[in-house]
């Protein structure tokens, strides 16, 4: 949850040229998805770090 752990809030969810933009628990992010994310810049760093980036 990366709202719980790093303190982002996920906007959407980009995958095969479509924007998805209810984001529900459910959703199941895929290797290829990009993730529009708001959160301040030490958030976003502290996920960039952990998950290599």
């Amino acid at each position: 949850n990366l709202r719980k752990k790093y303190h982002l809030n996920v906007i959407v969810v980009l995958r095969d040229d479509k924007a998805i933009s209810e984001i529900t628990p459910d959703l199941v992010l895929q290797t290829e998805d990009i993730l529009v994310v708001g959160g301040t810049n030490d958030a976003i760093k502290k996920f960039e770090k952990a998950n290599e980036v």
